[in-house]
């Protein structure tokens, strides 16, 4: 852990100080298939300070180890200093991928044990300026046969933009195989993302119909209802019950997005739309699924 957070703090100004605005339109040349040998591959870049340090990776074919058609290689400068790790990686718009779970990977091989390693990482930058950062599961690679690592994450509906990146900690060489891109088809998601569609319809139907009883059996038992701000708290399921058997008019409930932070939990965004009196109002929701059922734990006016 001391190591890591070394090289993080070394390389604040080497990878992330850069902007945050994508330097490609789109997921570009992820798998090496362009590409000079012995150069950089097209759409893949390394921070400046990596590459004032001496450290190189380089676009190879035919001479990769294994039976891989395209690698990166790794090779460290002669005398390492202050700076103690490599990059390659790239960043591009987050819109094609919103709401979407994304794979990011690679088969990565260090010279072996001792020698250093290798690991694959990826980061979302939001609009509001948070960063989250998904790492392999799995953890580098250091040994001398090749291993694949993947690196799994749920784009949510503010996120800008996507980093994907290749880190090598030397002292030997190491290479990135084949890596790739895209998105994950989860089915358990979309069987969630359905049941959460349902959740949300029920409740819409439920309160038009002014059946209390009925929109509180969504909750969970401590389930809260919260106005404006926070205040107005409700909680249970018979406060709720009472509250919406009381609750008059009509409202067509749209919901604009959902995100699953984990899998027994969604955040659910939703707009109402009220006939008398006019107006639209915003809603959010947190669902979470006890024994394999979703139900509404939180629910927030939030205008």
């Amino acid at each position: 852990m001391a190591r890591v957070a070394v090289t993080l703090s070394l390389l604040v100004m080497a990878a992330f100080g850069q902007s945050g605005h994508p330097t490609n339109r789109s997921a570009t040349n992820v798998d090496f298939s362009e590409g000079e040998i012995g150069r950089l591959p097209p759409g893949w870049n390394a921070p400046p300070a990596v590459l004032d340090a001496g450290y190189s990776a380089e676009l190879r074919r035919g001479d990769c180890p294994g039976l891989f058609s395209a690698c990166v290689l790794f090779r460290s400068p002669a005398l390492i200093t202050t700076v103690r790790a490599a990059e390659l990686q790239q960043t591009f718009p987050a819109g094609p991928y919103l709401g979407k779970k994304i794979c990011f990977s690679a088969w990565l091989r260090a010279q072996g044990p001792g020698h250093g390693d290798v690991e694959l990482r990826m980061r979302v930058d939001h609009a509001d300026g948070r960063r989250e950062f998904f790492d392999s599961v799995d953890g580098p690679v250091e040994a001398a046969e090749p291993q694949r690592r993947e690196v799994l994450g749920r784009v949510s509906s503010d996120a800008v933009s996507i980093w994907i990146w290749a880190r090598f900690h030397p002292s030997g060489p190491a290479w990135v195989f084949d890596p790739s891109f895209g998105i994950v088809e989860d089915l358990l998601n979309q069987a969630d993302e359905q049941s959460v569609r349902a959740l949300i319809k029920n409740f819409a139907d439920s309160r038009n119909a002014h059946d209390g009883y009925a929109v509180a059996a969504l909750y969970s038992e401590n389930g809260e209802w919260f106005g404006p701000n926070g205040g107005n708290a409700v909680r249970g399921r018979q406060a709720l019950a009472t509250l919406w058997s009381g609750v008059p008019g009509q409202a067509v409930r749209t919901i604009q997005s959902i995100e699953f932070p984990g899998g027994n939990i969604a955040v659910v965004h939703v707009t109402a739309q009220f006939a008398e009196p006019v107006g639209r109002h915003h809603e959010s929701f947190i669902a979470v699924k006890e024994n394999g059922t979703w139900y509404i734990r939180i629910h927030q006016a939030v205008d």
